[in-house]
C-alpha cells in the first residue's frame, strides 16, 4: 500500500469503503472505522504464509487472495 511505511504507532487510520461496482460513489463510499495503530510489522518478519495469515486474523480489511498477493 502506498504510504504504509510512513505510519507510526499512535497514528489514526481511517478505513474507507470505496464505491460498490455499478453504484455512484456519492451513495456507497463511506468511512467505516477510525482506528489507532498499535503495532507495526514488516511482512518479512513472518517465516511462512500461514504465520502471516494467522497474524492478520479476522481483523483484516483484505481478502485472503489479496493477502497472498502481498506475501508473494
Amino acid at each position: 500500500m502506498s504510504g504504509v511505511n510512513n505510519v507510526n504507532i499512535g497514528d489514526l487510520i481511517i478505513i474507507y469503503r470505496t464505491a460498490e461496482q455499478g453504484k455512484s460513489a456519492e451513495y456507497s463510499s463511506v468511512a467505516t472505522s477510525v482506528c489507532t495503530l498499535i503495532e507495526k510489522k514488516n511482512i518479512s518478519e513472518f517465516s511462512t504464509l500461514e504465520r502471516f495469515m494467522d497474524y492478520c486474523g479476522k481483523g483484516t480489511v483484505f481478502t485472503r487472495t489479496e493477502l497472498e498477493k502481498f506475501w508473494r
